[in-house]
């Protein structure tokens, strides 16, 4: 490699917001919809009979693209964000020259592919155990949503839980849990450091293919508050009334006998409000000092897909609700309906019963009387042959 080539790579640095939007440009560039577009518009003189059957794209020829021209000229940019941010993507040779997609694929299925590796870098921190547990027990409850993929004791009574799939990760947070009738407190956690996690994730505004896809999710927002054990017992409004003095909060997530929560503004205002509490000295409630973070990265993406997860249960916990009592009373009174019929039509009518009683009796008395009647007749008959037996000489 020439030192010329070598220096390009130091130069020019471009911001996390920058890298975005090239990720963007490459992505719409390889998609299926736009690959042949692509390819149509670069000259045959840019590349080999042999780029052309294998899919490389010089990373020069990328770098001339005007939407990404905007952005970086360099072409070493193009592919190491590629590379780096999108691996599941896209390939390099080994020249580090050239650029193609792994495998054919939708732009709004990249972006959901690359929402779910961001969650990706994040663990689960669960508190509440109790201290004599071991990590087969942990292991053994978290299993039951999902592969545990690694379970290690972590400071303060913490366990630290990975997981094979990222949307596990989201099913735990987006429930409650207890273990031998002790609540179990989940948080999630981004396991890079804070370098990897700016190189791999925006902080800014949604990205264009984001908004594109409608995978974005409010940035700037949410807030996490360590709760001292003095405060154990603050209520959420004790906490929101604290807050709103910096900006509208929109709701305070806090678990009772919690010692971490998140504020959630309504507007994009937390970098606003932690400048202005740092500046201030602190903040302080119910005369306690509180820890406030900004969530950013992999954990801020994370707090919204556990959101969206939690309103879904929500809406089903709903509907389930409305439509049980629709079910039990159509059942209910289909079977009241056919309880009166068999009852009308049923000897065990106390009404049809007395009235067959009655029919009984009153044939019972019919058929006495005429046996009454039919004697008298047999009587009258015998003493009318009697008289004409004793006439006769």
């Amino acid at each position: 490699m020439d030192t010329m080539a070598a220096a390009s790579r130091t130069s020019d640095v471009l911001t996390p917001e920058q890298r975005k939007q090239v990720l963007d440009c490459l992505i719409v560039y390889y998609s299926n919809s736009e690959i042949n577009g692509t390819i149509a518009n670069i000259s045959k003189e840019a590349f080999s009979q042999d780029d052309w059957v294998g899919g490389w794209i010089p990373s020069r020829t990328l770098a001339s693209f005007k939407r990404i021209a905007a952005i970086t000229k360099n072409p070493f940019h193009i592919v190491e964000i590629a590379t780096t941010l999108a691996p599941i993507l896209f390939e390099t040779d080994v020249s580090y020259t050239k650029l193609r997609r792994r495998m054919p694929f939708e732009a709004k299925d990249a972006a959901a592919e690359l929402a779910k590796q961001s969650i990706s870098h994040t663990y689960i921190e669960a508190t509440g155990f109790a201290r004599q547990a071991t990590s087969v027990e942990v292991r053994t409850y978290f299993s039951r949503i999902g592969e545990v993929k690694s379970v290690a004791a972590a400071t303060g009574g913490a366990w630290k839980i990975e997981f094979s799939n990222p949307e596990d990760i989201v099913k735990v947070l987006a429930q409650t849990h207890t273990y031998e009738d002790s609540p179990i407190l989940v948080f999630g956690r981004s396991r890079m450091d804070a370098a990897h996690t700016q190189i791999l994730t925006s902080t800014g505004t949604p990205s264009t293919l984001e908004q594109h896809t409608n995978l974005s999710y409010p940035r700037n927002r949410v807030v996490e508050i360590a709760i001292p054990p003095s405060l154990v017992s603050v209520t959420k409004l004790t906490v929101k009334s604290a807050l709103e003095n910096f900006g509208a909060v929109s709701s305070v997530d806090l678990e009772k006998d919690s010692n971490k929560g998140y504020i959630r503004f309504k507007s994009s205002v937390a970098s606003d409000v932690m400048k202005i509490i740092q500046h201030q000295g602190g903040l302080e409630i119910n005369g306690e000092s509180v820890v406030l973070r900004k969530l950013e990265g992999d954990e801020e993406r994370l707090y919204w897909s556990v959101s969206a997860a939690k309103a879904a249960n929500e809406k089903a916990a709903a509907v389930t609700q409305v439509a049980q009592p629709v079910v039990v009373k159509t059942q209910g009174k289909l079977a009241q309906q056919r309880k009166q019929r068999r009852q009308a039509a049923g000897p065990y009518n106390k009404k049809n019963k007395n009235e067959k009683r009655m029919t009984a009796k009153v044939d019972k008395k019919a058929k006495v009387d005429d046996l009454d009647a039919l004697f008298k007749g047999w009587g009258t008959a015998f003493d009318e042959n009697k008289e004409a037996a004793e006439s006769t000489p």
